[in-house]
C-alpha cells in the first residue's frame, strides 16, 4: 500500500490503467452482459447467462477474461467526489459508444478470442465427490 500511496500521490496512478487499455485493445472481441435493473433476481439472471457464455466460448476454444472493475465503477450511485466527472465521462462515453445499454445496467464485461491454453486452474473437487 505504501507503494500505491506513492504512485498516487505523485500523480501516475493513470499509468497503472496501461497495460489494462492494451489488452483490450488487442482482444478480438469484449462482450457485455446487462441486466434490465438491479434487483437481485436479475442478476442471477445475469449470472446464468455469464455461465453459458462462457461454457460456449470454452467448448470453442476461445478464451475469456472477466473486466469486471468497469461494471463496478459505473454502478456506484454516489461515488467518491474526486471520481465523479471520470465516472460521468465513462458513462457518457458507454452510453454514446452503446445506445442499445440505454436503461440497462452492465453486470459484467469480458474479453474474449483466442488465447493458450490455461497454465493454472483453480484446485476443484471431482464432480464424484460433489454431486450424487
Amino acid at each position: 500500500w505504501q507503494v500505491m500511496r506513492s504512485v498516487h500521490a505523485v500523480g501516475l496512478t493513470s499509468l497503472l490503467t496501461i497495460p489494462s487499455k492494451i489488452s483490450v485493445q488487442k482482444s478480438g472481441a469484449i462482450v457485455i452482459i446487462s441486466v434490465g435493473t438491479t434487483e437481485p433476481a436479475d442478476f442471477l439472471i445475469g449470472g446464468r447467462a455469464i455461465q453459458r457464455l462462457w461454457l460456449t466460448a470454452t467448448s470453442l476454444g476461445l478464451s475469456m477474461h472477466p473486466l469486471g472493475s468497469l461494471p463496478i465503477f459505473l454502478l456506484q450511485s454516489e461515488p467518491n467526489p474526486r471520481f465523479r466527472n471520470l465516472i460521468e465521462q465513462a458513462r457518457s462515453g458507454i452510453a454514446e459508444l452503446l445506445p442499445q445499454l440505454q436503461g440497462r445496467v452492465m453486470q459484467l464485461a469480458f474479453r474474449v478470442g483466442l488465447g493458450q491454453p490455461p497454465t493454472a486452474r483453480s484446485l476443484r473437487l471431482p464432480v464424484e465427490q460433489v454431486s450424487r
